[in-house]
């Protein structure tokens, strides 16, 4: 059962790497502890917005929200805002080493999240990356999937997946 400081709805959960579970709700995250307190992250703590989706990559978590990309720093407890990233983030996807949000465009987070690089425009509200193909990237919006493809260092689109129609509201690479 959620403590009662905790907003019922749930938008995502994640596990914590020293246990416990991480979990966010309309205007904040909390990390539920078994016989700890309840802590709760919000404006305080550097969240500008509403969460939306967690994702680890190695000792790190990031936080998309409404605000932008947040990475949590266990030391003060907060959660800065990704460098260069100033309007919203609907999702997060790890591809291979790399870190990407979904924030009105491709965007890549670089050196932890200390500063970011746009790899397009489109108006993106989903990722994924594609297991069995490493080079590639799947994005969503409201007219369908954008496929891109690394090119060395680099993100190119590859055009619309033809195959999807309409608009896409959520992908995964379930594997």
């Amino acid at each position: 059962r959620l403590p009662a400081a905790m907003n019922p709805r749930t938008n995502a959960l994640l596990a914590h790497r020293e246990g416990g579970l991480w979990v966010t709700s309309r205007d904040h995250i909390a990390r539920l502890q078994l016989r700890s307190a309840l802590a709760r992250h919000e404006g305080g703590q550097g969240l500008q917005g509403n969460p939306r989706q967690l994702l680890r990559h190695g000792p790190a978590l990031f936080v998309a929200h409404s605000g932008g990309v947040s990475r949590h720093m266990e030391w003060p407890g907060a959660f800065p805002p990704a460098g260069g990233l100033h309007r919203g983030a609907e999702a997060l996807a790890l591809v291979g080493d790399r870190v990407y949000a979904a924030a009105t465009g491709l965007v890549e987070l670089i050196n932890g999240g200390m500063a970011t690089h746009a790899w397009s425009d489109l108006a993106v509200t989903t990722l994924t990356g594609v297991r069995t193909a490493p080079a590639l990237i799947l994005a969503g919006d409201a007219q369908g999937v954008w496929a891109f493809r690394a090119h060395g260092e680099d993100w190119r689109s590859a055009g619309r997946v033809t195959a999807i129609r309409g608009g896409t509201a959520t992908l995964y690479d379930g594997g």
